[in-house]
């Protein structure tokens, strides 16, 4: 399967792309600030949320 993370996938276009992604087979890992804000995306099958508050610290990407 292939993988692909998505920053800003709670966005108006994120969402849809994760979704487009998901329905070619897509693992998604969706990384952000805002975990309430991805109930529509939890759902779906192959989609995994991370929350992450600091973008920049390369400690807390690689959870």
């Amino acid at each position: 399967m292939r993988k692909i993370c998505v920053l800003g996938g709670t966005g108006f276009v994120g969402k849809h792309l994760v979704h487009r992604l998901v329905e070619h087979g897509w693992q998604v890992t969706v990384l952000t600030r805002q975990l309430n804000r991805c109930c529509p995306l939890s759902i779906l099958p192959t989609v995994k949320l991370v929350a992450v508050t600091n973008l920049y610290d390369q400690q807390e990407l690689n959870q």
